[in-house]
């Protein structure tokens, strides 16, 4: 009889559950993108605390040098980098896996870039730092321009979304080049005249300067960023597009669709001033006070009631002296008032001869407009002036064909009664030996020509 030994049971090992890691953490580690993101960064922290004062020094304008390094340098290479990573997918072997179906085509497009956009907006923050850190030792307390600095994040978003389209539906390096020409090429464009009041809000990367009076208009730094990121999410769900079998529903393409529309018609559709898109001077947001009866008024938000007074009964003057000009605007209103386009008492382009008009007077530090200064300022606002793009066409630069200069020096001295030296005003020495009658003739012809953008007419003989 044989005795078995009987082996004592072991105890079971308890299963051992690993919380698995969450996904993007590995991404940021491994992407392709974090070496460029580091190298960005550091090049332009070094930009911020060598660069130029007049840039890093003054805190709207050191936002603005952030934001410009951020859109034109991170922005466009991570979209480069992204449309990279997307468009080496098939070689690499992930389209297998996008055609599985374990994923949507939308979640593998966005795990593949979502890293790309965090060192981006890390870069652009850390550059952003290092300016604000500079700017605080030399003008003291302040604060970055936080609307640049959301629109920056947003315009982020975009550049690489357009990388990660161009790189699902593009061959890889064709991708690549073209991402780089799309976006570096669409800055010429935008800064066409006009073009940042109408379409060019769209891809809105600022490169103004800012005075220290000047503030950012938030509402429409707002709903340009949530068109942004609206148009990134659109160009994401259309790379997620490239497999029919990870395809997104067609639900989720046509609200992207919506949405971006929407959030576009919300950036095109309110006008506004030139030049005052993103921002408008400190003094623009307080009331507009008017000073003159309704045919000679004249407005303003910063002048004292005296100062609007002055220059009022100027401009009353010079409606009397010039009572048979046909360009003399209506009213008078400071530059920079936040009124849109359209709207009563906005001020017409420079170039309009309408007598109907609203022209628009340059601002003098309160106080400091007197009778003389009072003229000078009416006659120089109430003259129309040349269209930006006939003082840049090649006629202008063969021939004056600018008469603001001769006409408001001749309206001067009729309103002050002197005969003034203007030593940019060719023809005020030929018009002031002319009547009255001859002048007037002459000064409407002149403008005439200048809004059609034709050579000035002879100045007759006495």
């Amino acid at each position: 009889m044989s005795t078995h030994t009987r082996t004592p049971a072991q105890p079971a090992t308890p299963a051992v559950h690993h919380r698995p890691r969450h996904w993007l953490l590995p991404e940021l580690r491994t992407t392709p993108a974090r070496w460029p993101a580091l190298a960005l960064a550091l090049a332009g922290s070094v930009s911020a605390l060598t660069g130029s004062p007049h840039w890093v020094g003054r805190w709207n304008d050191t936002t603005l040098f952030a934001h410009i390094y951020g859109s034109i340098v991170i922005g466009i290479i991570s979209g480069i980098v992204a449309a990279l990573i997307v468009g080496r997918s098939a070689a690499r072997g992930v389209a297998t896996l996008e055609r599985t179906g374990l994923r949507t085509g939308l979640a593998v497009v966005t795990r593949a870039v979502l890293p790309v956009w965090l060192l981006a907006a890390a870069a652009f923050l850390l550059v952003l730092a290092v300016a604000a850190v500079r700017t605080a030792t030399t003008a003291g307390s302040g604060s970055p321009a936080w609307g640049v600095v959301v629109l920056t994040l947003a315009l982020l978003a975009l550049q690489v979304a357009v990388g990660a389209f161009l790189g699902a539906w593009l061959p890889r390096w064709v991708a690549v080049v073209g991402t780089g020409v799309l976006l570096y090429g669409a800055l010429v464009p935008v800064y066409l005249p006009d073009a940042e009041r109408t379409w060019g809000r769209l891809y809105p990367v600022i490169q103004q300067r800012w005075d220290d009076d000047v503030v950012q208009h938030a509402p429409r730094m707002l709903s340009a960023a949530a068109w942004l990121v609206a148009a990134a999410g659109l160009l994401l769900v259309i790379a997620g597009c490239r497999h029919r079998a990870t395809r997104p529903g067609a639900g989720t393409l046509a609200t992207a669709a919506l949405l971006a529309g929407v959030t576009a018609a919300g950036v095109l559709v309110p006008q506004v001033a030139r030049g005052q898109q993103w921002m408008s001077t400190a003094a623009a947001v307080r009331p507009l006070h008017c000073a003159g009866p309704a045919t000679t008024r004249v407005c303003g938000y910063s002048a004292s009631p005296e100062d609007l007074a002055t220059l009022a009964a100027a401009f009353a003057d010079l409606r009397r002296a010039g009572a048979a000009l046909d360009f003399l605007p209506a009213e008078l209103v400071e530059y920079g008032a936040a009124i849109a386009p359209g709207e009563p008492g906005a001020p017409a382009e420079s170039w309009d001869t309408s007598r109907h008009r609203t022209a628009a007077w340059s601002p003098v530090p309160s106080g400091m407009i007197d009778r003389s200064r009072a003229v000078e300022l009416v006659t120089a606002a109430a003259v129309p002036t040349l269209d930006e793009d006939c003082a840049r066409s090649d006629l202008a630069a063969r021939t004056d064909l600018d008469a603001s200069r001769d006409v408001a020096a001749t309206l001067t001295d009729r309103i002050t009664s002197t005969v003034s030296m203007p030593l940019d005003a060719p023809a005020h020495d030929q018009l002031v030996q002319l009547s009255p009658d001859l002048q007037d003739s002459w000064m409407n012809q002149a403008v005439s020509a200048a809004a059609a953008c034709r050579p000035l007419p002879p100045v007759p003989a006495p």
